[in-house]
């Protein structure tokens, strides 16, 4: 399930920054500019925490390391990657569902219903 996880990771980030750029820059919409950029960054940092801790448990290399810091890094890490339904997730989802009610009434976008999907994915 690492290349599922990697790849669900990385639609989510894609998803987030081409939604954010798609409405950076709008009219009416400059509340929502610091916010969506904030989560994108999150979903980054997320989506490369993702990444460092499936090398740490998969790579032959760190699988034979049975060092306690190892183990400490990768606790923290499971612990905030637990966390990111909250963390991220969530917020993206309701600052999407803000951004189309004030952008066009409610109606979606393409990018708008993928990037809702990509979030509501990790559910």
């Amino acid at each position: 399930p690492a290349i599922k996880v990697i790849l669900a990771s990385a639609s989510d980030i894609f998803g987030d920054w081409v939604f954010f750029l798609r409405t950076r820059n709008t009219s009416g919409l400059d509340e929502f500019e610091r916010p969506l950029w904030f989560f994108c960054v999150v979903s980054s940092v997320l989506g490369g925490l993702t990444l460092v801790s499936i090398i740490m448990e998969r790579f032959p290399v760190f699988v034979n390391n049975h060092n306690k810091y190892k183990e400490n890094c990768l606790n923290v890490a499971r612990t905030l990657l637990g966390l990111e339904m909250f963390v991220e997730d969530i917020p993206q989802l309701i600052l999407t569902v803000m951004v189309m009610n004030a952008k066009a009434g409610g109606v979606w976008t393409p990018v708008s219903v993928f990037n809702a999907t990509t979030s509501a994915f990790n559910f």
